[in-house]
């Protein structure tokens, strides 16, 4: 990737050196040089390759003993078989459910540079001259690269392994031919990620594991000399300059992942140390002491999990200790996916949904966090974790064989004791009622905006999600696209798309691209007291100190668990300015109220109602949620607003339906505050005064309760 003379500022020796090697690799391989044409087996193998095994390494240990696999995965789910039939036939038919999109269709032979959606087949050119952001020569180059994932392949072979139809094997094996005539090394859109590659090359180990009994000599010396190219490519192509994030660890995995397995690879324990040590090196980079992922994205968190699992479970199969250096990162990721686990099993969907996931080896989707919880709960002996996650998956016989099932089984669940958790490193709050299958969850967003140049981060500064008695009221917009088009891209980031607030029509920050930011907000927590019975918060973001003139913004949280949540809203500044609130529904919801008090409801079941203390306008229209890449769907979208000179503020009482709660506006104390009743709780709850220390704006909220300080109720 070239670079501008601003962009060559505070670059060092060797990322200037590691640039110009990958520039020359690509130069001499567009004038034929390299690793061209189908590879060479003298100079990739220092074994024969097309003997059986394949997989010669350390490999995951549901391999071991087929029969024992088997018997547990039905001890898990006594349905898997059929249902496992069931995905597998739909592929036998040619129908693909990738990303977001159903029943997708790439020809019969199936075309694997056709994106079906843009009616677009990418160009017959080397990787590097293929600009795969440009959806007027790929459409959307994501759902190309999901295809070339290659889980449809796993699947296939999963049946085959599962249930002996060699239907399934005849269909994988030739699929797996035809990507290898259709795709030549270096050639295509398919050789245009480094990261890319990585993912399919660990889809590729699993199908030789799978179908290694009747693949024909010939195709497994192919395929293994193909991952040979492919881990060369990946090595000589890390994102180290260009994407230090899950592109890198995720290109550190499959090579640990190659060299592990294929050691009949010439450069196999090259890539094997490669891989562990970038893994190793970048996991304190990526994850925050308090276990957050530095992106800002639960989807990449996510993905981080995913990795750090399967690094840990195949290193310690190889015999290579690395669990003293990775468990801490490891229990903070998974800690930090079960606090924001919802009680249906999924995230909220903070910064960018990539709409992937490493491997597909269960039926749960890429949202649920159940699985890697599961996982974690029986590599770590954590009982917290196995009680969120509930059950075992049948991923989790996948990776850890019949002996992780026992683990897992070993563990006497426990829920854990706290209901309030702040992840102060990377600004993630969070307030549950408890963990049940009813738990009202509210997550608040108050952290920076993201790693680097944040490019998967969005404009959501202090943004809530809300759930009530396990139902998803109030949620995160989600994606929906990367590069197909610049308006919905930007729609779906802008703050005006998240429970949050806008400033005379201005989000907390700007977008300068797909992956860029032109302002970006930096939030902070200035209140957390979680000891009492009421949990209170109080955050800001200079995201609107951009503006001229500078406006100063605080949101104040105050919980009352379970059913009640103050959200007062607030900004200073010179002049006379616009505060408006936003509120995002989950999609099927509808809204009815007024003046001043509305409801969401869903068919006849009310599930949260809204006040508002001050007198503000109400406007109500239909938003977008994207619960899946490529996809969205219409949801109810609620805007309060209110006008102020100097200083402007909302107050909304979320609560749930039926609690007669009645609150009004008090300074009995000289600071702004709210008078709320209901059922047999009776107070006040304090804002800051305008008379600070030192003319600063201190955050400060208190909540003074009638009968317990014994005041008159007025």
């Amino acid at each position: 990737m070239a670079l501008s003379l601003g962009k060559l500022r505070g670059r060092s020796a060797s990322e200037f050196l590691d640039r110009a090697r990958q520039g020359a690799a690509r130069w001499l391989e567009r004038r034929g040089l390299g690793d061209i044409g189908e590879p060479r087996p003298a100079r990739l193998f220092v074994q024969d390759a097309a003997s059986s095994p394949a997989i010669r390494g350390a490999f995951f240990s549901s391999f071991d003993d087929r029969d024992a696999t088997l018997r547990a995965l039905r001890s898990v789910d006594p349905a898997f078989e059929s249902s496992l039939r069931a995905r597998a036939d739909r592929l036998l038919g040619g129908q693909y459910d990738l990303l977001g999109h159903r029943d997708l269709a790439f020809g019969n032979p199936i075309d694997w540079w056709l994106e079906p959606l843009a009616g677009l087949r990418a160009p017959n050119q080397h990787w590097s001259r293929i600009d795969f952001l440009d959806p007027t020569r790929v459409g959307d180059h994501k759902l190309l690269w999901e295809l070339g994932r290659h889980n449809a392949l796993v699947t296939l072979g999963q049946a085959w392994w599962c249930t002996r139809d060699s239907r399934y094997a005849d269909h994988c094996l030739a699929l797996l031919t035809s990507w290898l005539d259709a795709n030549p090394p270096k050639q295509g859109v398919h050789w245009t990620s480094s990261l890319e590659l990585s993912f399919r090359c660990i889809a590729w180990l699993w199908v030789l594991a799978l179908v290694d009994d009747v693949i024909s000599p010939d195709l497994r010396r192919r395929v293994i000399g193909h991952l040979a190219v492919a881990g060369r490519h990946i090595e000589r192509h890390l994102s180290t300059w260009f994407s230090p994030n899950t592109h890198l660890t995720g290109e550190a995995l499959g090579l640990f992942a190659i060299g592990t397995a294929l050691p009949q690879c010439r450069e196999a324990m090259s890539w094997q140390r490669t891989g562990a040590g970038i893994l190793l090196n970048w996991v304190d980079r990526h994850v925050r002491a308090d276990g957050s992922y530095v992106e800002q994205s639960t989807w990449y968190h996510r993905y981080t999990t995913d990795f750090y699992l399967h690094f840990l479970v195949l290193a310690e199969r190889a015999g290579i200790p690395v669990r003293s250096r990775i468990e801490p990162a490891l229990g903070g990721l998974l800690e930090h996916l079960m606090w924001i686990t919802r009680p249906d099993g999924t995230m909220p969907l903070i910064g960018d949904d990539d709409g992937g996931r490493l491997l597909f080896l269960d039926e749960r989707t890429a949202h649920d966090t159940r699985t890697p919880l599961a996982e974690g709960a029986a590599l770590l002996g954590r009982a917290d974790l196995a009680a969120v996650a509930g059950t075992p998956s049948t991923e989790l016989i996948w990776l850890l064989g019949p002996s992780g099932l026992r683990a897992f089984q070993g563990l006497t669940p426990r829920f854990p004791a706290a209901t309030a958790r702040a992840f102060v490193e990377g600004g993630t709050y969070v307030l549950r009622s408890d963990w049940g299958a009813t738990a009202s969850v509210m997550t608040i967003d108050a952290g920076p905006h993201g790693f680097l140049n944040g490019g998967h981060a969005h404009a959501d500064a202090l943004s809530v999600d809300l759930t009530v008695r396990g139902r998803q009221v109030l949620v995160d917009p989600g994606t929906f696209t990367y590069t197909t088009s610049p308006t919905w891209r930007d729609s779906f980031r802008e703050t005006a798309a998240h429970s949050a607030v806008t400033v005379d029509g201005c989000g907390s920050a700007s977008v300068a691209g797909p992956f860029q930011w032109a302002s970006r907000a930096e939030s902070r927590c200035e209140v957390w007291d979680a000891g009492g019975d009421v949990v209170l918060f109080s955050g800001s973001h200079d995201g609107f100190e951009r503006l001229r003139p500078r406006i100063r913004y605080r949101r104040y949280i105050a919980w009352f668990a379970p059913d009640v949540w103050v959200v007062r809203d607030e900004i200073r500044g010179e002049g006379e300015h616009e505060l408006t609130v936003h509120w995002q529904g989950a999609p099927g919801l509808a809204c009815r109220g007024g003046a001043g008090s509305l409801t969401l409801f869903q068919g006849r079941s009310d599930l949260l109602d809204l006040h508002v203390v001050e007198a503000a306008i109400w406007r109500f229209a239909d938003g977008w949620v994207s619960p899946a890449y490529g996809t969205r769907e219409i949801a109810p979208h609620v805007t309060c607003s209110v006008r102020g000179i100097g200083r402007a503020a909302l107050t909304t009482v979320l609560c749930e339906p039926g609690l007669s709660l009645r609150a009004n506006a008090d300074t009995s104390q000289g600071a702004p505050g709210i008078r709320m009743r209901w059922k047999d709780r009776d107070g006040v709850l304090f804002f800051a005064d305008d008379q600070t220390i030192a003319g600063e704006w201190k955050a400060t909220l208190r909540w003074i309760d009638m009968y317990a300080s014994h005041r008159p109720i007025e």
